[in-house]
């Protein structure tokens, strides 16, 4: 049990970190005001004036940072995978909860990864088409994890 509170813990650390990493990347856009327009959709669907910079929302500083420079929301997004995944086989290994609950959240994660990927493969940007490329290789990774498991039980 412990090597995998180690992998737990070292996911989610790792997670944070990009995820700090990306915020902080995307906080560019501040001072950017030609893209006020173009990458603030979070802010502009609340009907926010933008006059300093200082009333963009912090969603859409990862947001900008997803369309500049995606490779930190790429290992968020294969950080919450492997988190999820982690935490479903620890269930289907060690049996807190139903079995079936593990199958069901791995399905529901493919679901979402498969959206995902679809919805960022119709964008115009590389940033997005490189985001929803990992998005459906993720996709993949957990069906297999999902066949295998499945075969095991």
């Amino acid at each position: 049990m412990i090597k995998y509170s180690i992998q737990l813990f070292s996911g989610i650390i790792l997670l944070v970190a990009v995820m700090l990493m990306s915020w902080y990347e995307g906080s560019v856009i501040i001072e950017n005001s030609i893209e006020w327009k173009y990458s603030t959709p979070f802010t502009q669907f609340f009907n926010v004036h933008i006059s300093t910079g200082k009333e963009i929302f912090y969603i859409d500083y990862l947001y900008y940072s997803l369309k500049m420079n995606p490779i930190y929301l790429c290992i968020a997004l294969m950080s919450v995978v492997y988190i999820i995944s982690l935490l479903s086989l620890i269930n289907i290994k060690f049996n807190f909860v139903s079995v079936k609950i593990s199958f069901t959240v791995l399905v529901v994660l493919m679901i979402c990864l498969l959206l995902i990927g679809i919805v960022f493969l119709l964008s115009s940007t590389h940033a997005f088409k490189l985001f929803s490329l990992v998005s459906l290789l993720c996709f993949v990774a957990v069906g297999v994890l999902y066949v295998v498991l499945k075969k095991d039980k």
